[in-house]
């Protein structure tokens, strides 16, 4: 192999190996990104599921009450 020849293929190693850190680069990004989406999800389910259960207790004690002052209990 002549040193031309060389020269060419030691430069498309380091292009290859730079495409490959940048991709690497791009997939932790994307990996962080996914994980603090899916934190947030979790936080919201969370939430909404506390919120739902007080919802239901508040709306029966509601409509218990109102259902004593009528009577109808």
């Amino acid at each position: 192999m002549n040193d031309q020849a060389f020269d060419l293929l030691l430069k498309q190693l380091d292009r290859i190996e730079k495409q490959n850190a940048d991709q690497l680069d791009l997939m932790q990004h994307h990996i962080k990104e996914d994980y603090d989406a899916h934190e947030i999800l979790h936080r919201h389910e969370r939430y909404f599921a506390h919120a739902g259960r007080a919802a239901r207790w508040t709306g029966a004690t509601v409509i218990m009450a109102v259902l004593a002052k009528l009577g109808l209990k």
